[in-house]
């Protein structure tokens, strides 16, 4: 295994972190279309108020992070990203697991995901997370 580390990201982080939410949104295919920028002040604005991120280094590299906002009885995982030469490797179940252990205690774990997204819908499955509601929208 390389040499792993997990940091809190912070508002200096927010540029990398709005690249890699950039990519989130094309791989998960999202119909988000912010650009970078757009991103980024986002991002800013969930750091500041309600939202934490880490980030997972490898041998001094970013390949991915986690946003997620701390509730009352539970943690909600907005967004967690790899990146896709890290994927399939166990780093998404390390650094879940990793969350778990250090930064989120006890607390139940819910996540939304794309119903188009069928690599991430079987990634979270692979980790134990189950079906809750499927929401519907119509345009």
């Amino acid at each position: 295994m390389k040499n792993e580390s997990y940091i809190k990201a912070s508002k200096v982080n927010c540029p990398e972190l709005a690249v890699m939410n950039k990519q989130l949104i094309v791989d998960e295919g999202h119909s988000n279309k912010m650009s970078a920028h757009e991103l980024e002040s986002r991002m800013i604005d969930f750091i500041s108020e309600n939202y934490e991120a880490y980030l997972l280094i490898e041998d001094s590299i970013t390949a991915g992070y986690c946003l997620f906002r701390p509730e009352i009885d539970h943690i909600y995982i907005r967004q967690l990203f790899i990146k896709s030469e890290y994927r399939r490797k166990g780093a998404g179940k390390r650094f879940i697991n990793w969350m778990k252990c250090n930064v989120w205690e006890e607390k139940e774990l819910v996540i939304e995901v794309l119903c188009n997204n069928t690599n991430g819908i079987n990634f979270w499955r692979s980790i134990g997370f189950l079906d809750y509601c499927i929401t519907m929208k119509m345009k």
